[in-house]
């Protein structure tokens, strides 16, 4: 690095002197920009020190060259300060669309035309290049440029190395880099397309509901197997054999279209997709292992297929969620039953252990017998209630009454109970939470704000008033890209749609204009300084937090009620 900047140095290029970093400076980098994948992550092909032109208006003036880390790998070109890892420009490999010398003192933006001119005190030298002596600014300078609709919107990139060799060779790796990222994501691209389109029919009502009445036929196949018993070799078992083979053939292949739709963490995240995957790999395994001890359970587990069914209709799917809802609550109340169960088991042992030995003879005997009287068997006929003269027993008689109050009247109707209001809450939550979405989807609203994922943020990550302005600052900070203390359209745009929010922030220039102007402030000033910056987010947050409160209000008036 120290080379590098000696190299340059002695060539006459002259850079701004750093200024300290402050605290402030620090936190907007870990609040709002991303690290460096590192090595392991994502090989670096280079990672060189050189100079950057930065800063400048509308026509390019007043810019400086800045020391700036420059990594590329395999994917993107990434720009940082020196010795650090925190991101602060980056640009995608795939969206380059040209790698090239410098071909004059200037260089055109595709984005408004401006020109970035090199350093006024060294445009002479770019004329000196015939002199043969020292390379001209020309002759060590390259040129970046992106696509107009990409990441990076059109801009070009001027960067500075020491000596004509190493930017030609530079240059020439960068094309080679460029060249394999675009090949890379041709083929991602094609992948995506056509995994969306398969997604989309996959997703459509005929091809559910086609899947959906196949499940339902192959279960009714599974019936009049089991109703009939046809023998092994007659023309019934050759017909249900055949029907059950081209089922399951329908359901691989409906499951590969499902993984290849989804692959593969929404698809292996998804739980009625990992349950078709088990389900179609038991019907699969079936068909090898008949010939091995107990092969014949496979066979019996495909009619867990039609539980399929549950995942394709939406009535059902909301049943089966709200009791997986509910069940882990009333695992509580089970686990007193089970408990209250066992104690009266050990009990019956030491009281009727020798009376009833086929009871009461061992533990799991005892336990099994007080299951049958929760189940509401009857009396237990070697443990009458009134003894042969005709007196009560009353130890059988309080232990088997005080089993039945407890267990089956108070904790299986407290068990019942926990379901039951577990279940209605899961279910109404679920239709409340179809409601609403249905509700977004349909209502139409004009004032939708580009900025929203930002001002989310925002709401959500402040408490105090100065809180709030700290937070705009570091923003603007990391905004500034050039750190020359003003932000024009063009920074705001870019660093706008370079942050990491869900869903990114696509930003026109008429939007900005119209959002200046709601502020206060002159559309037509191209540049906005920190306090301008911040009093345009500020509006826009306070229209945000409005919109937020009216769309509540109208969700309870309008939305539907379980």
């Amino acid at each position: 690095m120290a080379a590098v900047a000696a190299a340059l140095k002695k060539k006459g290029f002259r850079f701004p002197k750093r200024k300290a970093k402050s605290v402030l400076e620090e936190n907007a980098r870990n609040n709002w920009q991303a690290e460096i994948p590192s090595e392991s992550e994502c090989p670096r092909l280079a990672d060189l020190v050189l100079g950057k032109w930065t800063g400048g208006g509308s026509d390019g003036a007043g810019g400086e060259w800045h020391f700036r880390r420059v990594i590329y790998t395999h994917s993107d070109l990434y720009f940082t300060r020196e010795a650090d890892e925190r991101v602060i420009d980056s640009i995608p490999l795939h969206e380059i669309s040209l790698v090239e010398a410098s071909k004059g003192l200037g260089v055109t933006s595709r984005r408004h035309g401006s020109v970035i001119p090199v350093a006024p005190h060294e445009s002479n030298e770019a004329e000196d290049e015939s002199d043969g002596e020292s390379p001209s600014l020309k002759d060590c300078t390259f040129d970046i440029h992106t696509i107009p609709d990409g990441y990076n919107s059109g801009r070009v990139y001027r960067l500075l190395v020491p000596t004509r060799s190493e930017r030609d060779s530079l240059v020439e790796d960068l094309q080679s880099a460029v060249r394999t990222a675009v090949k890379v994501w041709k083929a991602e691209s094609q992948f995506q397309r056509s995994q969306q389109r398969v997604k989309a029919v996959f997703h459509s009502d005929p091809f559910q509901n086609t899947v959906a009445l196949l499940i339902f036929s192959n279960f009714v196949t599974h019936i009049a197997q089991h109703q009939t018993l046809p023998e092994e070799g007659s023309a019934m078992a050759r017909t249900l054999e055949t029907l059950d083979v081209v089922f399951t053939l329908l359901f691989t292949v409906e499951l590969a279209i499902n993984a290849y739709a989804h692959w593969a963490k929404e698809f292996f995240t998804d739980g009625w997709s990992v349950f078709d995957l088990v389900a179609v790999s038991i019907s699969l395994m079936s068909f090898f292992m008949t010939k091995i001890p107990n092969g014949a359970i496979f066979r019996v587990m495909r009619a867990l297929r039609v539980l399929r069914l549950f995942g394709r209709m939406r009535r059902l799917r909301l049943i089966i969620t709200a009791l997986t809802t509910s069940i882990i609550p009333v695992l509580n109340a089970f686990l007193i039953m089970l408990i209250v169960t066992s104690i009266y088991a050990m009990v019956g042992i030491s009281f009727f252990g020798e009376r009833s030995s086929e009871h009461f003879g061992s533990f799991d005997r005892a336990i099994m017998t007080m299951f049958l009287v929760t189940a509401g068997e009857s009396w237990l006929p070697d443990l009458p209630p009134f003894q042969d003269n005709g007196v009560m027993d009353s130890t059988v008689v309080v232990f088997c009454v005080s089993f039945i109050v407890i267990v089956n009247w108070t904790l299986l109707q407290v068990s019942v109970a926990i379901l039951l209001d577990n279940f209605v809450t899961a279910t109404s939550a679920e239709e409340k939470a179809e409601a609403l979405q249905s509700y977004e989807e349909c209502k139409t609203r004009a004032d939708v704000n580009s900025l929203d994922p930002l001002l989310a943020f925002l709401t959500d990550h402040f408490d105090t008033n100065g809180d709030l302005t700290t937070r705009i600052y570091q923003l603007y900070q990391v905004l500034d890209v050039d750190q020359d203390g003003t932000l024009d359209f063009d920074e705001i745009l870019e660093g706008l749609r370079k942050l990491e929010c869900d869903p990114r922030i696509n930003l026109s220039l008429e939007d900005l204009e119209r959002y200046t102007a709601e502020a206060g402030l002159d559309p037509k000033y191209a540049r906005l300084d920190r306090r301008g910056f911040e009093t345009m987010i500020r509006h826009q947050l306070k229209e945000y937090i409005q919109r937020g409160l009216t769309d509540a209000i109208l969700t309870c008036d309008d939305a539907p009620t379980s």
